[in-house]
């Protein structure tokens, strides 16, 4: 459970600092428009349906690529490349397509990766401390938050926008490497306890 907790730590830091300098960055310095933003952000619930939907069934084992952690691996890389078009965008219809498709598939990822990750957890923890171990790791994850905000700010104050933008999706990929080395590389099948 603890590299697991470590990682989505890692990754939510990350992405709060990323989201906190998007949406200045498509408002400020790509002009879109209230509309544009509400459409490209609408995206992510499909890309949640989607993750929710295909996640279960790429977390089950098939040949050697799949099965749990291979899927949580996969989802967490998928992160810090589907942010690098955005840094490369400029105004205009093409690239707000271009950044939508990038939010659908980042959403997918984090909702595949976010509800297999949560059953994992689950699935090792006895059944009489599961509500504290998901308490616990909650708050672990998303408490410090407001430091990655806060964080982002005095960068951009030191190194500009789209560097600080780089930065954090570049960060990104610390929950990744914390997994990477950690024994939930090799988990393909999902763990249940005795009393699960």
């Amino acid at each position: 459970m603890w590299p697991l907790v470590k990682s989505n730590t890692a990754l939510s830091l990350a992405m709060t600092a990323w989201d906190v300098l998007y949406l200045i960055y498509v408002v400020r310095e790509l002009h879109w428009s209230p509309v544009a933003l509400a459409v490209v952000m609408g995206c992510a619930s499909v890309g949640g349906v989607v993750g929710a939907l295909a996640g279960r069934r790429l977390a089950r084992p098939r040949g050697r690529w799949w099965g749990v952690g291979p899927l949580l691996l996969s989802a967490l890389a998928l992160q810090p490349l589907i942010l690098l078009p955005v840094l490369f965008a400029g105004p205009g219809l093409l690239w707000q397509i271009v950044i939508g498709g990038c939010v659908t598939v980042r959403f997918a990822g984090a909702t595949a990766h976010g509800s297999t990750q949560r059953s994992v957890r689950q699935g090792v923890c006895e059944p009489q401390y599961q509500g504290r171990q998901q308490s616990i790791g909650t708050w672990l994850t998303f408490g410090p938050r407001f430091l990655s905000a806060l964080g982002a700010g005095v960068l951009v104050s030191a190194i500009g926008l789209v560097p600080s933008m780089a930065v954090a999706a570049v960060a990104t990929a610390g929950g990744f490497v914390v997994l990477l080395h950690s024994p939930v590389r090799r988990l393909r099948i999902m763990p249940t306890t005795s009393g699960g």
